[in-house]
């Protein structure tokens, strides 16, 4: 009896502490103070995200959700080590999808120029650099060239 009120326990603290990411993640969206300025990403000091996850928390779990529950809970850009050791240390078994997920899934998720990994929601007012698929730099050519890539003129000229 006294094991199941503490594995209840835990699993409601659990709930809670996401919870409380999700609404900081949403008011640093926003622009707006946390509301839970405390609770820190899931690890103590010198741990890492990776370390914060119960052994079976991605088990059987889709690629991509496990992937976003990491960064959602880390409310911050990782490098893909860190991703792949959350999901290998939460019990997932599809390490291997881990950078092909990351890689084409550039609805949800965004490399940026330095090499970290992060939702593409934190960053939706950015357009992808489809080459490298990292953010692009805002154009800054206002006006339009008026030429084809091939250098003649447009067809209305």
């Amino acid at each position: 009896m006294a094991n199941e009120v503490r594995t209840t326990i835990e699993t409601l603290v659990r709930k809670v502490t996401e919870f409380q990411w999700t609404v900081n993640t949403l008011c640093r969206m926003e622009g707006i103070d946390e509301i839970y300025p405390n609770i820190g990403n899931g690890a103590t000091e010198g741990e890492s995200v990776a370390t914060a996850w119960k052994p079976d928390e991605f088990y059987h779990q889709p690629v991509t959700s496990c992937i976003s529950k990491v960064l959602n809970r880390a409310a911050k850009p990782l490098p893909y080590e860190e991703i792949r050791a959350a999901l290998e240390e939460g019990g997932n078994t599809e390490l291997a999808k881990v950078q092909t997920t990351l890689s084409k899934a550039t609805h949800t998720f965004r490399k940026l120029p330095n090499g970290l990994w992060g939702m593409a929601s934190w960053y939706k007012d950015r357009p992808i650099d489809r080459r490298n698929r990292t953010e692009a730099e805002p154009d800054t050519d206002p006006e339009p060239s008026g030429l084809f890539p091939g250098g003649g003129p447009t067809p209305a000229e």
